[in-house]
């Protein structure tokens, strides 16, 4: 006896067991097979045209094609992390790891309520705790598996910046500044805008190609402000903490996402 399955790549499993129930119904297949198609598109991965296997019930066997659709674009919902007390206090913080205040855990639970209905699949985060700490509130809020860390994702280096207020970088460094400002060159120990924006499309890349769905991704506002610049041909202004912006990664490009609100802060 055979049945076949036609899914456009990337149906929810719901999606999926629903149309194999309402084939397989025909050719009398039970419970035990659907729970077998359940698991195909896993198997399956991005990019494969057509599979074949066979699924079993009892002494009967069943012959199942699936024939892939168009992949569907990847979502990303790029977030920067919760606050910090250097965020507080308005010190750059680079790659200096300062973990979450009590005002950025509570940012990090509204995080996880506002992205609650967005079906996701995993959470990535950088390797910094502000932004581990954001994500693990945000995964565990929603039962989901503790969140997969890139870090490619984290922020920007400042350099002799970091620590200072921007009053302080002012006062003490006065011509790095002054050229950190007017946007002519990197300050000593810091790393280029190109270096930084670079660096995250790569991760974010590399993330769209191995998720299925939509998937929160947490970094940090200065790298995310420069590379969204890149992807939009605007200028973005500063991102406040626990922003999220929806992309859809598509043929290696990004754009906003349709359909859903592009931004949403806290």
């Amino acid at each position: 006896m055979f049945g076949a399955l036609r899914s456009q790549q990337g149906v929810a499993r719901p999606v999926l067991a629903e149309a194999a129930r309402a084939r397989v119904a025909d050719v009398g297949v039970a419970r035990p097979v659907l729970a077998e198609l359940w698991r195909w598109p896993a198997r399956l991965g991005r990019g494969l045209a057509c599979a074949s296997g066979v699924v079993r019930q009892g002494g009967d066997r069943y012959k199942v094609d699936v024939i892939m659709g168009a992949p569907r674009p990847c979502r990303i919902l790029l977030a920067r992390h919760g606050e910090t007390a250097w965020n507080a206090l308005g010190r750059l913080q680079g790659h200096t790891d300062i973990e979450l205040n009590e005002v950025g855990r509570a940012q990090a639970r509204s995080l996880a309520a506002t992205v609650a209905r967005r079906e996701l699949s995993a959470v990535w985060t950088s390797d910094l705790s502000r932004a581990r700490q954001t994500g693990e509130i945000v995964a565990r809020a929603l039962g989901l598996d503790a969140p997969r860390v890139d870090s490619e994702l984290r922020e920007r280096r400042f350099g002799v910046f970091e620590g200072l207020t921007r009053a302080q970088c002012a006062r003490r460094h006065p011509e790095a500044w002054r050229a950190w400002v007017e946007r002519t060159t990197t300050p000593p120990g810091g790393e280029p805008r190109e270096v930084a924006v670079a660096r995250l499309g790569r991760a974010l890349r590399r993330i769209a190609d191995l998720s299925e769905g939509a998937v929160l991704v947490i970094s940090h506002g200065g790298v995310m402000r420069q590379w969204l610049s890149e992807v939009l041909g605007t200028a973005v202004p500063p991102i406040a903490n626990a922003t999220v912006f929806t992309l859809e990664h598509e043929q290696g490009a990004f754009r906003p996402a349709s359909g859903t609100p592009w931004i949403e802060e806290r």
